[in-house]
């Protein structure tokens, strides 16, 4: 692997990392777990990145194509939980169910009884 090749790799891994973290932080309409995901996923890049740049001393390096899917999908993920509250802030509320009427008891009309 060339040098131009590893350092692109390393800029794309930190890119990638601080993106993801963005995404983590803000929120953007997801839920909480894409959003660790997206937390946990920027802490492995940034620190594979360090890694690579300065204890990494020679030998092969392991390039994860994650570091290219991963922040694609996370963006896509922000665009569809956005839409999706976007329509549940959209869609009408249910009428408010009338009160129902209270249920009344047909009065018993006492019983007379004949005179003896």
């Amino acid at each position: 692997m060339s040098d131009g090749t590893f350092f692109a790799y390393i800029a794309l891994l930190v890119f990638s990392g601080v993106l993801l973290a963005v995404l983590g932080l803000g929120g953007f309409g997801q839920s909480k777990g894409a959003r660790i995901i997206d937390g946990v996923f920027a802490a492995a890049f940034v620190v594979y990145a360090g890694y690579l740049l300065f204890v990494f001393d020679g030998g092969t390096v392991i390039i994860s194509y994650y570091a290219f899917i991963v922040p694609i999908l996370a963006i896509v993920q922000v665009f569809k939980a956005r839409k999706a509250n976007r329509l549940a802030a959209e869609a009408p509320a249910a009428p408010a169910a009338e009160p129902a009427a209270p249920v009344q008891q047909p009065v018993q009309q006492p019983v007379q009884q004949p005179h003896q």
